[in-house]
């Protein structure tokens, strides 16, 4: 076929009058009732200019250049004509489908009626050939379908307004607020899902298995993760996301809807927000990474890490570490503290002294039970049979001391690792160092820790409990970024882009990778901000990307390439 949507003009009798409605209800009203997976343009002309000026603003020429005609020519081989390049596009699966069901709306025809090259099958429908396949057109009113098969395309001609219902209201307000939609029926998809992750499941834990036959608690996390992922699975019902772009930047919101009598959602309705910033008590600048997380349950409801913890004490080093009462005791601790904590928060940065530093707190209303019950877990935890329960391929010695710290008394953890595999020992010096510190002690807003090397973790603990230190929250790059996602987060986490690539480019070129040098960006860059809403039985997520971040990022790398180009 020379000309795809040609073929589908052809069918048309007379040129098209402007529709009332916007041009994406009218192509939703054609995506049949049992479909489960849209991707949805609303305005084609509407997104590439937010693309471009994205593109612009943050230096990706690529998106700069970016057309209507290059978005749909993938999806249509290149055959665009026929096609409103100010209209909606919409891509419709469901499983079993011979290939995706194509709508869009169309331009007057009129110029291309003569053009189609197309075999004229009953009711106005059309048979030609694209990538030496046959293919099948047809319109309704200004909205042409095109699918694989004679009857995706008769199903979309018989559709009606059911699928945008059963998308539901929530699904339809981010669908008008974002430039590029996606929706997903996850029951539907159910099957497929749960054997790509057994096949994911069975590669990691080979591969654990091969690397590192006795570290029997890797492969447990790694049952751990997939059977979680499974449940989400299983207890999803519908998901939907959008995205929208601007010269500020991109902005993308999700949803996940879970079963109202599901394991997930009866946890989600014991959750009530905390009244309180989940940042406080962090103080100084925002380093590479600034996260915390913190909601409230009941008393006695067991913590989401406990299911780990009971993964690794079913292995066979589990069962027989806990066979000696003074681990069983220490396991116990460990689910005890988790219980205490009502969340967690910490900066983390690249230490004065090397490698990462993290400062931050396990959130808890009981400061001196949990600091208790994290004393008594450590002496289990910390333990090298522990350890090497992850991995024999590194050797961890604990020494455990305490000191004061201003009026607190804290307890020092310095660990000092080994390795005989040449590459862990480098990867581990780069980002540790030889030995590395982790300082812990109660603090107003639960327990105080803070982790790096040298004298980094003293320093860092310290300046918590400095009743001068201007707290993080009050910076106002940590406010900008908090304005750009809706407010009261149960989880939320800021990066600063060209900080973090530099970091993680320069601990690859320590350890030999040939990557590109990251120079220091002339000025700080706006956050990327991300936060979690949990709501009875669903979860939302809100991201921003500044356009300036990414900027800086690319300019730096420009400017390093530059460099190295006059030496």
């Amino acid at each position: 076929m020379k000309h795809l949507f040609l073929i589908i003009a052809a069918v048309l009798f007379a040129p098209i009058s402007a529709l009332a409605e916007p041009p994406v209800d009218a192509a939703l009203r054609h995506v049949p009732k049992d479909t489960a997976l849209i991707v949805a343009i609303p305005d084609l002309s509407g997104f590439v200019s937010g693309v471009n000026a994205f593109g612009k603003s943050s230096h990706l020429e690529e998106l700069v250049r970016l057309n209507a005609a290059d978005v749909v020519g993938g999806p249509l081989g290149g055959h665009i004509e026929g096609l409103d390049l100010n209209g909606a596009f919409i891509v419709a699966m469901r499983p079993g489908q011979a290939g995706p069901l194509l709508i869009g709306t169309l331009s007057s025809p009129d110029a291309w009626k003569q053009s189609a090259n197309a075999e004229e099958l009953a009711d106005g429908m059309l048979k030609f050939q694209l990538r030496s396949q046959s293919w099948y057109a047809n319109r309704i009113g200004n909205v042409g379908m095109i699918a694989k098969d004679e009857a995706t395309v008769r199903a979309a001609m018989s559709a009606d307004s059911r699928f945008a219902e059963r998308m539901g209201a929530d699904a339809r307000a981010i669908l008008s607020k974002h430039e590029v939609f996606i929706w997903a029926d996850i029951a539907a998809w159910r099957e497929v899902l749960d054997g790509a992750m057994s096949i994911g499941q069975g590669a990691m834990q080979l591969f654990s298995a091969m690397t590192d036959p006795e570290a029997e608690g890797a492969i447990a996390m790694w049952r751990y993760f997939f059977d979680e992922a499974r449940k989400y699975v299983r207890e999803s019902e519908h998901y939907a996301a959008g995205m929208r772009f601007s010269a500020d930047g991109a902005f993308a919101q999700d949803l996940l809807n879970v079963r109202a009598d599901g394991e997930i959602a009866g946890y989600l309705a014991k959750i009530s927000k905390s009244k309180r910033d989940p940042l406080r008590g962090l103080v100084g600048e925002p380093g590479m990474v600034v996260f915390a997380l913190e909601w409230l349950v009941p008393e006695g409801t067991p913590s989401l890490n406990e299911a780990m913890l009971d993964a690794f004490g079913k292995t066979m080093q589990g069962r027989q570490l806990l066979q000696q009462e003074e681990n069983k005791k220490g396991f116990d601790a460990v689910k005890r503290f988790y219980r205490r904590l009502t969340g967690y928060s910490g900066s983390l940065c690249k230490a004065e002294g090397g490698g990462i530093g993290v400062t931050g707190f396990y959130v808890s209303q009981a400061p001196d039970d949990a600091m208790k019950d994290f004393r008594q877990a450590a002496d289990m935890w910390m333990k090298p049979e522990w350890m090497r329960m992850m991995t024999s391929q590194l050797t961890m010695n604990t020494a455990h001391e305490t000191t004061r710290i201003g009026d607190v008394e804290a307890d020092v953890y310095r660990f000092t690792f080994d390795s005989q595999n040449a590459e862990a020992k480098k990867a581990i010096d780069v980002m540790y160092g030889e030995s590395m510190e982790f300082y812990i002690a109660p603090h107003k807003q639960g327990v105080a820790y803070a982790v790096g090397k040298g004298d980094f973790a003293a320093d860092a603990l310290r300046r918590l409990y400095d009743p001068d230190a201007k707290m993080l929250a009050d910076y106002s790059r940590i406010a900008i970024a908090r304005s750009r996602i809706g407010p009261d987060p149960q989880v939320c986490m800021f990066f600063d882009l060209p900080k973090t690539s530099r970091f993680f480019m320069g601990a690859l070129k320590e350890l030999g990778e040939d990557v590109p040098t990251v120079l220091p960006p002339k000025e700080d860059a706006p956050l990327i901000a991300f936060g979690v809403y949990l709501e009875p039985a669903a979860m939302r997520s809100e991201t921003f990307v500044p356009a300036i971040a990414i900027k800086q990022m690319i300019d730096a790398c420009q400017r390093e390439h530059e460099a190295v180009a006059m030496e």
